[in-house]
């Protein structure tokens, strides 16, 4: 539910640009009913990521594209997508961009960013304005969140 979303996005180093997302509604434990017995349902801890880190100065400026987001395949051929549906940015290879970090001390990191410019859901009234929204929103973390940041982004 949209009202529930309590998301804390902290710049933690200006010089890299690196921002800290933090979910300040993640509960510690969660229940879990078993699906084919009848157990009752039983608290277990909550494993999922604690937070997620952005390491938005390691991006290759001049790799900063709008790519497709694939709504449907059909034994692996692309059926429907929207055609300038995500923005993707990408680090050198070898770069991690973005890690989740785990309860347990793990961490699982990827060497690009994606983030969904378009609603999946199509024909919304306001669907322009959602994605001017997003587009906003990315220009906002690099022009003003990232305005220390050495490696400078062309937006």
């Amino acid at each position: 539910m949209a009202s529930d979303i309590n998301v804390e996005a902290r710049v933690v180093d200006a010089a890299e640009c690196s921002v800290r997302i933090t979910d300040r509604n993640r509960p510690a434990s969660k229940t879990i009913r078993g699906e084919w017995d009848d157990k009752p349902a039983t608290p277990s801890p909550n494993t999922d990521g604690l937070y997620r880190e952005l390491y938005l100065g390691r991006v290759v400026a001049q790799d900063i594209k709008k790519v497709p987001q694939v709504l449907g395949t059909r034994n692996g051929v692309v059926v429907e997508q929207i055609v300038d549906g995500k923005w993707r940015l990408a680090g050198s290879p070898g770069d991690d961009l973005w890690c989740i970090f785990w309860p347990d001390g793990r961490k699982s990191c990827s060497d690009n960013i994606e983030f969904e410019r378009m609603s999946v859901v199509r024909n919304l009234p306001d669907q322009e304005e959602r994605t001017k929204r997003v587009d906003r929103a990315l220009v906002h973390l690099y022009g003003d969140l990232c305005k220390g940041a050495q490696k400078r982004v062309p937006f």
